[in-house]
């Protein structure tokens, strides 16, 4: 049986996407759900009907993702202290890429 997760779990996630560095696995187990949980989650608020909260929760995360990632190459861009840090970040977030 799959537990759904709260408002205040997806919410958490979200910030957490945007304000750190990890990965959604480690994102899951800081709200307190299992990492096919929340990609589940992700999944279902990317359908054409999904329900409000589960969309609100997909666009939010998906924003998140994509600020955390720009700002992770900005970082490379420029070149300072953590350039390398989030270079090894970006190898492993989008390794396609």
């Amino acid at each position: 049986m799959r537990i759904e997760p709260t408002e205040e779990q997806l919410a958490r996630a979200c910030y957490l996407r945007g304000e750190s560095w990890l990965f959604d696995d480690q994102i899951a187990h800081e709200v307190g759900i299992d990492g096919n949980t929340l990609r589940a989650a992700l999944k279902r608020g990317m359908q054409h009907n999904a329900d409000a909260v589960y969309a609100e929760f997909a666009r939010n995360y998906i924003v998140a993702s994509n600020q955390v990632e720009s700002h992770a190459l900005l970082l490379i861009q420029q070149g300072g202290k953590d350039w390398q840090r989030a270079a090894w970040w970006l190898e492993r977030w989008a390794p396609r890429r």
